[in-house]
């Protein structure tokens, strides 16, 4: 091989290597705008399934509030209610033993006999008052259920953000491949353009 082409042939292994070099500076910048990119994404993923799960929780939690609301409602309604007939059925009950006495009284009968006739009396009053209590007591627990069964529907309707987050270091690989490829696809398309010149 002669001087000249000894030299055209080193030329040409340089331009092959700078073109090469080139080519990997193109794939570094394609690397790291793409890292860029898939970082931007994963946060942008994650901030919009942050607020949605805060949207949620906030509405889930709103209606709990409201459920339990109620339920202390009816719970003071139910109570009044049952204080109430139970104040009217000892009334009641003293009144009825009282007009039994004087019935009694008017018509001559005393002793064991009149007491049993007030007594039963005041048994009926204690069987209603008893039967005042255990509806009061049965209520409550009915709306405790509810409102046990309102907390579970609303534990299982709160959302955590589960989005998948890629690892930096797997965002710079892919980024890296990514950027080796386009990079690659540079001076491959370079050497086409050259081979077709000649």
């Amino acid at each position: 091989m002669g001087i000249a082409a000894a030299y055209a042939a080193s030329a040409a292994g340089i331009a092959t290597t700078t073109a090469g070099i080139a080519a990997i500076g193109v794939g570094t910048a394609a690397a790291t705008a793409s890292y860029q990119q898939s970082k931007q994404q994963s946060e942008y993923q994650g901030m919009i399934a942050k607020m949605n799960s805060e949207r949620n929780n906030a509405a889930v939690t709103s209606q709990l509030k409201q459920s339990y609301s109620q339920s202390a409602v009816q719970q003071q309604e139910a109570m009044e209610e049952a204080s109430g007939a139970a104040e009217t059925n000892y009334l009641d009950t003293l009144k009825a033993a009282d007009t039994q006495k004087v019935a009694s009284g008017a018509k001559g009968i005393i002793g064991a006999s009149a007491d049993a006739m007030v007594g039963d009396i005041l048994g009926r009053g204690g069987y209603n008052q008893r039967n005042i209590t255990r509806s009061l007591a049965s209520a409550q627990r009915q709306m405790g259920a509810q409102n046990y069964a309102a907390y579970q529907s609303a534990q299982a309707g709160m959302t955590s953000p589960q989005v998948y987050k890629p690892s930096s270091g797997q965002m710079m690989f892919n980024a890296a491949l990514q950027g080796a490829q386009s990079g690659l696809g540079v001076y491959s398309a370079g050497q086409q353009i050259k081979g077709a010149k000649k």
